[in-house]
């Protein structure tokens, strides 16, 4: 069974979202403390990297104001195909904005 630690911001950076946003995060943890891969639904935007085992989720609907809840997996030493650690943490990601170009 896999454990999950958070970053050391993580609890002030999830007080900066909404409450609906909290509960959503909560719901999201609540599934990955069961199953290590697990992936959200449709109505959230994710990524899976096989290159650094990492994983990036926001909802679609832009709620999470610019936040990214980001988890990376660290793999047991004995048995490299078993998850022992979960790393969580979120990530302020803002849209970029664009210059307006003169006419």
């Amino acid at each position: 069974m896999h454990t999950l630690e958070y970053d050391e911001s993580f609890y002030k950076d999830l007080s900066a979202l909404n409450k609906t946003a909290n509960v959503e995060i909560g719901q999201i943890l609540f599934s990955l403390q069961n199953e290590a891969f697990f992936e959200p639904s449709d109505q959230y935007l994710f990524e899976r990297s096989k290159v650094d085992q990492s994983c990036a989720c926001t909802h679609s609907s832009g709620s999470w104001g610019g936040w990214k809840l980001l988890w990376y997996y660290q793999y047991s030493t004995f048995l490299p195909s078993t998850v022992e650690v979960i790393i969580v943490m979120l990530a302020y990601e803002p849209v970029a904005l664009q210059p307006i170009k003169p006419r």
